[in-house]
């Protein structure tokens, strides 16, 4: 999980750790896929997550899961 201060939002700070997170992942743990289920009341999370190359898998009424698969 993350968590970013009101203070530093709009920054990029979520979106460089998360690529850094799915590099290390994919780099150093050799994972195939990896995958995140986020609040649908977070909009902003999506958002990060969709631009740091997850694609939505599934949406219910609280959450929305999205995964990203090694190119």
């Amino acid at each position: 999980g993350y968590f970013i201060g009101y203070d530093f939002w709009n920054m990029g700070i979520a979106t460089k750790a998360v690529n850094k997170i799915v590099e290390f992942g994919f780099k150093k743990l050799k994972l195939e896929k990896i995958w995140s289920v986020v609040s649908k009341n977070n909009p902003a999370s999506i958002r990060v997550l969709e631009k740091s190359g997850f694609v939505k898998v599934s949406e219910d009424d609280k959450e929305v899961k999205l995964e990203k698969s090694k190119k």
